[in-house]
């Protein structure tokens, strides 16, 4: 197996193809699993695409202690590193993912060659009532049904996925959710990972980012989770961010990739392609 020292942890990556490198992030509590059902076979033509596992996550190390976004990048830029990448690459983060490749774009901007932030958000917006730690809503619905119950109904929700597309693919979600549940991480560090999410806050230094930015996101990405519509906050980081692209998949929730995976792909290699 395929592993690399980032600083402190090893981290469980895999890479394919050749060419610019792409690094995937995913969100939170997410590896890297999922990017090879529809993600990595799209790019590996003319890119070097990198998925991998966070700390806690999968295979990497589940080290004690707090974390954060900002560790995160941390890590992911230290992978990089390890991995002999010497080139910026593009990097692209998925909701909590977005998160941390913002910091990579503060802290390493060398590193980074272009940037999509897909479903993803600032943090607060100046909101007093934002969650900062775990949510009533989220710890009661865990406790009822049980870590997999909990997960797998976060999958079905309309959040992720429009009712009717369970109803007519229900094979997406259900290889969907396998590929995260067989490399899901423990209960500990995905609490873990749901605290750094909800404590992220870059809003006071997105004027900070120069890299070429796209932002992308569902049209029907607007349940009110705990970090907010995705759409709102997603508008924010275009509005925010120095000349950002903006781009909608329309029809989808927070899971547009696995949802019209074809559709969102050709957004990305449009936007890799000019960049």
């Amino acid at each position: 197996m395929p592993y690399a020292q980032a600083g402190e942890v090893r981290l469980y990556y895999e890479s394919f193809g050749r060419g610019v490198p792409f690094l995937f992030v995913s969100g939170t509590g997410w590896p890297g699993e999922p990017w090879k059902l529809k993600q990595v076979p799209a790019f590996i033509d003319r890119y070097q695409v990198i998925v991998y596992d966070h700390r806690g996550v999968g295979k990497s190390d589940a080290p004690a202690g707090y974390y954060s976004t900002r560790q995160f990048a941390q890590d992911a830029a230290n992978l990089l590193e390890a991995l002999g990448i010497n080139e910026p690459a593009h990097i692209i983060g998925h909701s909590m993912g977005g998160r941390v490749c913002q910091w990579l774009a503060i802290d390493y901007p060398r590193k980074v060659r272009s940037m999509i932030q897909a479903a993803s958000g600032a943090g607060s917006m100046g909101n007093p009532e934002y969650p900062r730690w775990l949510t009533v809503d989220s710890l009661k619905s865990m406790i009822e049904k049980g870590y997999k119950e909990h997960m797998l109904s976060h999958f079905k929700s309309r959040f992720f996925f429009p009712p009717e597309f369970v109803k007519a693919h229900p094979e997406v979600l259900e290889t969907l959710f396998k590929s995260f549940w067989d490399n899901r991480p423990q209960l500990d560090p995905y609490l873990r990972h749901v605290i750094a999410r909800n404590q992220h806050e870059t809003g006071e230094l997105l004027n900070k980012i120069t890299t070429p930015t796209l932002v992308l996101v569902g049209g029907e990405d607007k349940a009110d989770a705990d970090t907010g519509n995705h759409v709102i906050t997603s508008e924010h980081l275009r509005d925010n961010i120095r000349n950002a692209e903006f781009a909608v998949v329309e029809g989808c929730g927070h899971g547009f990739f696995w949802h019209k995976p074809e559709e969102t792909n050709r957004i990305i290699r449009n936007w890799l392609d000019r960049h």
